[in-house]
């Protein structure tokens, strides 16, 4: 993915041959990701967990929700999609993909040059 400049969209640069973005076919160089799924903690149950320490906390304290990439910075994306990990008892991430606007399009054909 590019996006290096700061608030610049996220774009595809490029299909992985073998990946789920190539086998569904619908995923192109130039896309634009408009959603991810991210895992935040959740507040604790009535003060459930509030002298657990940490690797205590069961899975159910962490919930997936979609943030819009549209306007973050390229880290920001980046730690979203890092945060959909196995540790927390997450196996799969989900992505939204959309066609770049003329001006995104300007844009990605002037990062990857």
């Amino acid at each position: 993915m590019c996006g290096a400049l700061p608030k610049q969209p996220v774009f595809v640069e490029e299909i992985a041959p073998g990946s789920n973005a190539e086998k569904c076919g619908e995923v192109q160089v130039g896309d634009v990701l408009d959603q991810c799924s991210a895992i935040v903690l959740k507040a604790g149950k009535e003060g459930q967990y509030e002298k657990e320490g940490y690797g205590q906390r069961p899975y159910d304290n962490w919930e997936t929700v979609m943030i819009d990439c549209n306007g973050r910075e390229f880290k920001t994306v980046m730690n979203a999609l890092k945060s959909n990990n196995e540790r927390w008892g997450i196996n799969h991430v989900t992505l939204v993909f959309r066609k770049p606007t003329a001006e995104e399009a300007a844009l990605c054909v002037k990062a990857q040059a």
